[in-house]
């Protein structure tokens, strides 16, 4: 909704200052096969590195699966990438990136590369899953990811982890109890000056009338000095719960801004108080298929 805003906002101060190139169509620059099917299931985002090479995810002419690295000028392959532990194990949603490096990986299995040369820079097992999606804490070179503890002992016990970009072995931060979903960290700095993450937890119960299970949400502000959980209220989410709310929140002019179902939350974080929502008529998705090339226009 806010990047819709943005482009209809830029497309409208260009009709001020010159109409006539309002009609004009963007030029293809260039064009890039990723697969040779017509329509590819992709995870993740595409990353460009310092202007110069886009890093996207391609399938080779035996069907495995790619990291290419391409020239952002001419959409030349300059590097390509398959060290994985196994074929078709990539599945992340949001990689980390710092500096010239990318973290991405799904399962047990987390990767680095340098994104100039298509090195792999690290590999790293670890001793449980994590859903593919790492976002940055207190440092840029600092990432935290959700690990999934339990197996098929003890579902829905989760932990989150912090790790470093030059350092791959994860520490616990925080560690919820079984039957508990648990959405990716938002860091803050509160306004006692203390490291604190933001999580929003949903609290899974089965009904004794049908078996079928509910949640209720919850937003908690915890505390890494002390591992103190300074608050935990409500989390505003529509009534129908909407399909995808795992994104990280966002924290901007000391507001924290999140979807929740079908709806955008704005709560103060130290606090924990509702200061406002707006419910849209549907999800906020990322359909995860794109065609098969990727293209550059001007």
């Amino acid at each position: 909704m806010l990047l819709a805003l943005i482009v209809v906002a830029i497309l409208i101060s260009a009709c001020r200052e010159n109409p006539a190139d309002a009609v004009l169509s963007p030029k293809m620059v260039w064009r890039t096969p990723l697969t040779v099917r017509e329509l590819s299931e992709y995870q993740m985002h595409v990353i460009c590195y310092n202007r110069e090479i886009i890093v996207v995810v391609g399938v080779d002419s035996a069907g495995e699966q790619v990291l290419l690295g391409l020239d952002a000028a001419t959409g030349k392959e300059l590097w390509r990438w398959k060290e994985y532990y196994v074929s078709f194990d990539f599945k992340t949603w949001i990689p980390f990136v710092w500096e010239n490096y990318l973290v991405f990986g799904s399962g047990g299995r987390r990767y680095c590369i340098d994104m100039a040369t298509g090195r792999t820079v690290w590999r790293m097992r670890d001793d449980y899953t994590n859903g593919g999606e790492f976002v940055r804490l207190f440092e840029p070179w600092e990432y935290s990811f959700i690990g999934d503890l339990g197996g098929d002992t003890a579902v829905g016990k989760f932990g989150c982890f912090a790790s470093d970009v030059r350092h791959p072995i994860p520490t616990l931060l925080y560690q919820n109890i079984a039957m508990s979903g648990l959405c990716l960290p938002t860091a803050y700095v509160n306004q006692n000056g203390e490291r604190v993450l933001l999580f929003v937890e949903h609290d899974w119960k089965s009904r004794k009338d049908s078996g079928q299970l509910t949640s209720n949400s919850y937003l908690f502000c915890y505390r890494l000095s002390d591992n103190t959980t300074l608050y935990r209220v409500p989390y505003a989410r529509t009534r129908n719960r909407g399909l995808v709310d795992n994104r990280p929140g966002v924290i901007y002019n000391n507001k924290y801004y999140k979807d929740a179902g079908q709806r955008i939350v704005c709560y103060d974080p130290d606090t924990g108080r509702l200061i406002w929502y707006q419910d849209f008529p549907g999800d906020f998705l990322f359909s995860g298929f794109i065609d098969s090339l990727v293209a550059a226009v001007r």
